[in-house]
């Protein structure tokens, strides 16, 4: 049984689907085209967005900079 089965097959038997819900997703990241194919991927795998917003820079803090590059 994987991860997801476990949470759809009640302890009875019986299929227990979850109802549909909305999928928000939040990407952080340095480089435009790389956010770009991540949406492209998302739209690839879940069907077309319901709603993109405008690119807003993470300039609250310098935690992830090593990692990832300033600023994002």
């Amino acid at each position: 049984m994987s991860g997801l089965e476990k949470y759809i097959v009640n302890g009875s038997g019986k299929d227990n689907h979850p109802e549909p819900a909305l999928l928000l997703v939040s990407i952080l990241g340095p480089e435009d085209e790389k956010l770009l194919a991540a949406v492209a991927e998302l739209e690839g795998r879940f069907g077309p967005l319901d709603c993109l917003t405008p690119c807003l820079p993470f300039d609250f803090s310098r935690y992830y900079e090593r990692e990832m590059g300033w600023p994002l």
